[in-house]
């Protein structure tokens, strides 16, 4: 039997460091037919990963593309 929940670091807000939040229990969405989940042991964040939050809060979104 598949687990129902996962360990996950997730991006918050757009407060820099602050907004990575860790959660133990995170919920594993519901697996479609063609769909496969892996089980790995370790990961860890790139720099980075880390500094993404930092960045984009300082900074104001920039859109490549415009719907019309």
């Amino acid at each position: 039997m598949a687990p129902s929940t996962t360990k996950q670091w997730q991006v918050t807000g757009k407060d820099g460091f602050d907004s990575l939040k860790y959660d133990e229990k995170a919920e594993i969405p519901k697996l479609g037919d063609h769909d496969v989940l892996v089980n790995f042991h370790y990961a860890s964040l790139n720099y980075r990963d880390l500094i993404i939050p930092k960045v984009h809060s300082s900074l104001p979104p920039i859109f490549a593309y415009e719907p019309r």
